[in-house]
């Protein structure tokens, strides 16, 4: 009998936080009611995108959508970025993008969108948001997260996968984090300012290789640590496009490597992958542990810590990752 009230009681739980959910999103889209409108496009737009099954496909965006989901916080800045935050109804932090800080010139945009950012939102929950437009990593659209693409499809919702997530792509690089910056300004009707963002992309790097002309080939890494293994990220991702257009160069091709690998490779630079709280924890593996001691870039002190946000699917935060790497590999440019 306890057991059974206990599932009952479980169950309330869940239905008393899914009607919370679907009252934040109603009164915030009700909030911004009046600058929201329903706006049908004269013809329909094509925009690639990708299945979970990582299969490219096209996507038809016929009206622009009103009742978003934006995963993770680049997608979330990146729609701020554009204008078009009214339209969010629910943004989806993973455990690794919790309580992170948004860049300034977005902070106070969040804030208010604060009552509709949730942790790890289910299936469930997001159904009962009735969403017409889901953008997010390959992740993202799984069976145990928030349901498939083609579950979505059969439900005429628009999905969005990010090129540069889960490996979706192979040698996704800088352009195609551009492509999806290009492509949300299409889907929400904002393709200048679209164009802009990327403009500054481009200028950034231009700008940043004008200045190295001249300067030697660093051999950089850019690694994560798992429990007692070293994850290398290297030119097969994003961060490795975005560190060979500024001169460096990427000695390891696998995605894993050993400590005693890591010696012999011995990088001139070593940035170290966190995900959000304290930057200093993972690098201080390196500087503290002595079979390190011997690394040019410990001895050196070219020894960074580098979020997640600014290397991986990193959107409007492309110009401000790039600037982190240059620091790191050229700290007289600073």
């Amino acid at each position: 009998m306890f057991l059974f009230l206990k599932k009952i009681w479980r169950g309330l739980l869940f239905l008393l936080s899914v009607v919370a959910i679907v009252i934040f999103a109603t009164q915030s889209y009700s909030r911004n009611n009046d600058s929201i409108s329903y706006v049908q496009t004269s013809d329909a737009k094509m925009v690639q995108t990708y299945n979970s099954e990582r299969q490219p496909v096209m996507v038809s965006i016929e009206r622009i959508p009103e009742r978003v989901i934006a995963n993770r916080i680049n997608c979330e800045e990146t729609l701020i970025a554009l204008g078009v935050e009214n339209r969010i109804v629910a943004v989806n932090m993973q455990n690794t993008d919790w309580q992170k800080e948004y860049l300034p010139q977005y902070r106070s945009t969040a804030e208010r969108l604060k009552p509709i950012t949730f942790r790890n939102l289910s299936l469930e929950e997001a159904m009962a948001l009735n969403p017409d437009c889901i953008i997010g990593w390959k992740s993202t659209f799984t069976p145990k997260s928030l349901g498939t693409t083609d579950f979505w499809k059969s439900r005429n919702v628009i999905t969005y996968i990010a090129a540069t997530s889960n490996r979706v792509k192979n040698y996704a690089g800088v352009e195609d984090e551009c492509q999806y910056i290009l492509d949300m300004g299409k889907i929400f009707g904002k393709e200048e300012k679209a164009k802009e963002i990327v403009d500054k992309i481009h200028r950034k790097i231009t700008g940043i290789q004008e200045r190295i002309q001249g300067k030697n080939h660093l051999t950089v890494m850019v690694i994560e640590f798992q429990g007692h293994a070293i994850v290398n990220y290297g030119k097969e991702w994003l961060i490795g496009d975005m560190i060979s257009q500024l001169g460096g160069r990427l000695p390891w091709k696998s995605d894993r490597l050993d400590y005693e690998s890591l010696l012999v490779l011995n990088p001139d630079v070593i940035f170290v992958v966190y995900f959000n709280g304290d930057d200093t924890l993972n690098v201080n593996k390196l500087l503290t542990d002595p079979r390190f001691n011997s690394l040019d870039a410990v001895e050196n002190h070219r020894v960074y810590p580098l979020r997640l946000d600014y290397m991986y699917t990193t959107a409007v935060r492309t110009v401000e990752g790039l600037e982190i790497l240059k620091n790191g590999m050229y700290p007289e440019l600073k």
